[in-house]
């Protein structure tokens, strides 16, 4: 669970047209958050048509594709590929001004990989299984300016 953001996994019930109340009241009863729907979506996983109506009906989201991006990450049923995460790599890159390096002492560059631009990937490290490819890819480009 995140400050603002919170996921919910549902398989609704198709006996039960009444699921939105208890749903939307346990997700405020969890978070303390009030519930907007309006900003809400529905992506499913593995539904027939049946089932992407009948939540579409219960909550009044729209809905999406999956696998789709939640909190800037790419959420699937299968691990991230470098591809995926590439977005990442050229973050940091992008930071990183070739003739800005040159123009630093050692201690400085030093000082903003570790306390910068080494940070740019946490956010991902923590919730995904970042493949090994995307950290050296990383690494090479945070040695390369030091």
């Amino acid at each position: 669970m995140y400050a603002d953001d919170v996921i919910t996994f549902v398989r609704p019930n198709p006996l039960d047209l009444h699921t939105r109340a208890p749903i939307v009241a346990d997700f405020g009863g969890a978070s303390g958050l009030c519930t907007n729907l309006a900003k809400c979506s529905i992506h499913p996983v593995r539904c027939t048509p049946e089932q992407v109506e009948l939540a579409r009906g219960i909550l009044g989201c729209t809905v999406g594709s999956f696998p789709c991006k939640y909190l800037g990450l790419p959420l699937g049923l299968h691990k991230p590929t470098p591809t995926q995460l590439q977005y990442i790599v050229d973050n940091a890159a992008n930071r990183m001004q070739p003739w800005c390096a040159g123009l630093m002492r050692q201690a400085r560059r030093t000082t903003l990989v570790t306390t910068t631009l080494a940070a740019i990937p946490i956010h991902a490290l923590l919730s995904l299984d970042v493949p090994p490819e995307t950290l050296l890819t990383f690494r090479k480009i945070l040695r390369a300016f030091l």
